[in-house]
């Protein structure tokens, strides 16, 4: 749950981020491309992009 609560907030971050600094010069600087790296890790986290789902299996023994 607060993985999903961390991606939407660093989501909205890189948003306001990339929106204040129009000019393509300015766009990949160091505070975007941590939001970025924030954003995949905390969706990783969520269990998004993962081969698996994220629910735990339990095989035979």
């Amino acid at each position: 749950m607060f993985a999903i609560l961390a991606a939407i907030t660093f989501g909205i971050l890189l948003f306001l981020d990339l929106i204040d600094q129009l000019p393509v010069s300015d766009l990949f600087n160091w505070n975007t491309l941590v939001a970025l790296g924030l954003l995949f890790v905390a969706l990783h986290l969520c269990g998004y992009g993962t081969a698996y789902p994220a629910r735990w299996r339990r095989g035979r023994r």
